[in-house]
């Protein structure tokens, strides 16, 4: 096991190198357990929805992004906080039709490096986060975010 440092957050994190059959080799980094700072993705809409509302966002779009019948790229917008003007608040239904048909994961934080709720989220491709998108009959899972070394 190594400790790494995680760009996304300035944090260090263990990790344990994988080789995979083709001799690539992976990293697959867990966030401390005491500390909860490191990143972590899901495809989970329920986790999303209460990390979200937990910080005050909500389910947005960004304005003329998208074609005819398409909303575009997705945010959460955290109103309060110098809300955009270029953000279109959307329902929840609409942002996680938008996010599944997309193949899309929610790479996000749950505590700052001073132990705030973070507000830290991005939306990544499931392929690009290595999470595995499952038939809509069974739950999504969670993992923690790695990236290959």
């Amino acid at each position: 096991m190594k400790k790494q440092s995680n760009r996304a957050t300035g944090r260090t994190s263990s990790s344990t190198k994988k080789t995979s059959a083709s001799g690539a080799s992976k990293r697959s980094a867990t966030p401390s357990k005491k500390s909860g700072r490191g990143a972590n993705t899901t495809t989970d809409h329920d986790q999303i929805r209460q990390w979200a509302e937990a910080r005050g966002g909500v389910p947005a779009c960004v304005k003329r992004t998208g074609g005819r019948g398409d909303m575009g790229l997705l945010r959460i917008e955290f109103p309060g906080r110098g809300s955009d003007a270029k953000l279109q608040r959307v329902s929840w239904d609409e942002w996680f039709e938008k996010f599944d048909s997309s193949g899309l994961s929610f790479l996000y934080q749950d505590r700052t490096a001073t132990g705030r709720n973070s507000r830290f989220n991005k939306l990544v491709s499931s392929e690009t986060a290595g999470q595995q998108r499952k038939p809509a009959a069974s739950k999504p899972r969670t993992r923690s975010a790695g990236g290959a070394e």
